[in-house]
């Protein structure tokens, strides 16, 4: 196979046009050029029309053209076939046979053809890993922030007992300053004098020297050879090992002094037992330390401050003993509150939910002690805060509607007794409320609930349907004047799940759907039975109903588990039952009050105002004519 064969397509060369230009040099190609002048061409080269396609962009015929410096004193690469060479005719062949080149330039070196410029896949990489990376630190920020609300929601939702468990640790610790004997503190300083020298150098030896006897001298104040002559002149009833634990000394950095503490329970014996170890310290010299040829010795010890009888205790000190039982309550109400939540996790704030869930809060009803005996906010009070909640709850409902195109909403909830059956009702009168066409469907065959709630007679319903026994219109029941219509559970039946999840209850469904605005479907919890799910994968996801202090975080996250397994999305969280805690500040009225009929200035007095006041202007003034009687006066209408 020739090389021209083995080429590449896009590298093939159809003509060459080789120039020459002359220039002095001392390589010479033996195989290629006799004599001593070297040739340097420059090597023009184009492709034919019918080479192959470009991997990008349209082919065409006319090429562009690379030009290559070529110098025939490099190697020998591979040469080409005779078919692909041109013919050198001209100028160029005169030049050729002047050098007397026998050879064929067969060192053309074209330049490719520059590739389009794609995007690196290192850059791609890296620009997804700063992206990753810019993810991980914002989920990493938002965790942050949620860990940090989350205990700032539990500090604020145990306010009581933090505070309560904090003023205690104080109190305990003014108790303890009470209760406690006081100690006094006397001090003493000692100078450790060494023995002058004759030079400079003595002399620094001597303040090196003295120095290192201040370390061992204040560790022999406190044994038995200067304690026990103390004992035995102040006639202290206390033994060496006990006094040595009332005695404490200290060196000072780079000085030749010691400093001896004594604390004591009386103030004069505190101040006398810190002379008495100085004067004992210092006389322990000549048992230690022996003389000189002249009969001195070579160290003193010398008291530069004696001590004196302390006028206040040092011990306890009141008010860090307060700072410290402040600080100890403050952790042990923390720690409390955190050992408390982790072993009784239940469900309290919106953050909680938000990150065992995922959903976003669509809305929060708080607690009200009047719900129990009457769960209907509407029917209780129009302009009641938990009212007002509902409606708030119902426009976050219409912008998911108007997002998904909802039509159909199944509220559930984690276990019972989480309030889901009121949430449901009271959401549904309120949607109706606003001039909608509402049907509440009580989905819930196990333990029915709805008709406790809105005061109707649960006969006959949604089993009545499934059965066969009557139509839609028999069973579904009026409930107040918005024209909300409810269709109850019915009987009992003992296969609830086949039920729902059987042909006829999706049509019975599907043409409540066809026919009202919005259906409010009530089913029962997630993790006892699966009713919820069936009824959740059939309308396209479900509201869960979360109640605070009722269920834990981990039931929580196991509900969520049991919708994903049937690939049923969250819509939303409502939290029923919040703790006013939870609301903060932010829970407040705005209940409508009547406008004031008089200014609140002092009024003038009546017949001033009758003199100063304008007249009245008549809105219709009659015509210029004789009064006419009573019955046959013009009434003015003022609208």
């Amino acid at each position: 196979m020739s090389q021209a064969s083995r080429m590449p397509p896009h590298t093939m060369i159809d003509s060459v046009k080789i120039q020459a230009s002359l220039r002095p040099t001392s390589s010479i190609c033996p195989t290629s050029v006799t004599g001593t002048t070297p040739a340097r061409i420059t090597a023009t080269a184009t492709r034919a029309a019918d080479r192959p396609h470009w991997p990008f962009g349209a082919p065409s015929t006319t090429s562009p053209v690379f030009t290559a410096p070529v110098d025939v004193t490099r190697g020998n690469p591979p040469k080409k076939d005779s078919a692909q060479r041109t013919p050198i005719t001209g100028h160029k062949a005169e030049i050729r046979s002047r050098l007397g080149v026998s050879c064929a330039y067969h060192d053309i070196r074209q330049r490719r053809r520059p590739r389009p410029i794609r995007p690196r896949n290192g850059a791609k990489s890296r620009s997804a890993d700063a992206g990753n990376q810019a993810s991980a630190n914002d989920i990493f920020s938002r965790g942050t922030t949620v860990e940090h609300r989350g205990l700032l929601n539990l500090l604020r939702l145990h306010w009581l007992s933090v505070i309560l468990v904090t003023a205690l640790g104080g109190a305990l610790g003014f108790g303890y300053t009470l209760l406690a004997s006081p100690e006094y503190t006397a001090d003493t300083e000692l100078f450790i004098a060494v023995s002058s020298g004759e030079n400079t150098g003595e002399l620094a030896q001597g303040s090196n020297y003295s120095q290192q006897q201040a370390r061992n001298y204040s560790a022999v104040a406190t044994r038995e050879i200067v304690l026990q002559p103390v004992i035995n002149t102040l006639a202290l009833d206390t033994t060496v090992k006990a006094l040595r634990k009332r005695v404490s000394t200290t060196v000072p950095l780079n000085t030749s002094l010691i400093s001896i503490s004594v604390r004591d329970s009386d103030a004069d014996r505190a101040a006398a037992t810190a002379n008495a170890i100085a004067t004992s310290l210092s006389r322990s010299v000549e048992k230690l330390v022996p003389k000189l040829p002249d009969g001195s010795y070579p160290i003193s010890l010398k008291t530069v401050q004696s001590a004196t009888v302390p006028a206040f205790p040092s011990s306890p000190n009141t008010s860090l003993s307060v700072a410290l039982g402040l600080l100890a309550g403050l952790a042990l109400a923390v720690g409390g509150v955190a050992v408390r939540e982790y072993v009784n996790a239940k469900v309290r704030t919106a953050e909680q939910i938000k990150a065992a869930t995922g959903s976003n809060l669509l809305g929060s009803i708080v607690y009200d002690k009047s719900t129990s005996a009457d769960p209907m906010a509407l029917r209780a009070n129009k302009l009641s805060p938990r009212a007002e909640e509902f409606r708030q709850l119902r426009t976050n409902l219409r912008f998911l509607q108007a997002d998904n195109d909802h039509k159909v909403f199944v509220l559930t909830s984690s276990i019972p007794g989480e309030g889901k059956s009121a949430t449901a009702a009271n959401l549904a009168a309120t949607i109706a409320a606003s001039g909608a066409s509402v049907c509440l469907v009580e989905a819930d065959l196990r333990r029915p609930t709805l008709g406790g709630i809105l005061d109707l007679e649960g006969g006959i319903g949604f089993t009545t349907l499934l059965a066969g026994e009557a139509d839609l219109d028999d069973v579904l029941q009026p409930w107040g004047k918005d024209g909300l219509r409810v269709l109850l559970s019915g009987e009992i039946p003992p296969n609830p799940s086949e039920l729902l999840g059987s042909v006829r209850a999706e049509e019975i469904l599907t043409s409540i759907r066809d026919r009202f605005d919005v259906t409010i479907i009530d089913c029962p919890p997630l993790i006892p039975v699966t009713d919820a799910t069936i009824l959740a994968r059939l309308f396209g996801g479900a509201i869960l109903v979360v109640g605070a202090k009722k269920v834990e975080t981990r039931e929580l996250r196991r509900a969520v588990e049991r919708m994903a397994v049937v690939d049923a999305p969250i819509l939303g969280t409502v939290l029923n039952l919040a703790p006013a805690s939870v609301m903060g500040r932010y829970r407040m009225t705005y209940s409508p009050q009547p406008a004031p009929r008089t200014s609140s200035r002092s009024p003038r007095p009546k017949a001033q105002r009758a003199s100063t006041a304008p007249a009245p202007i008549p809105l219709n003034p009659p015509p210029a004519d004789p009064p006419l009687p009573a019955s046959q006066k013009p009434r003015v209408d003022v609208r």
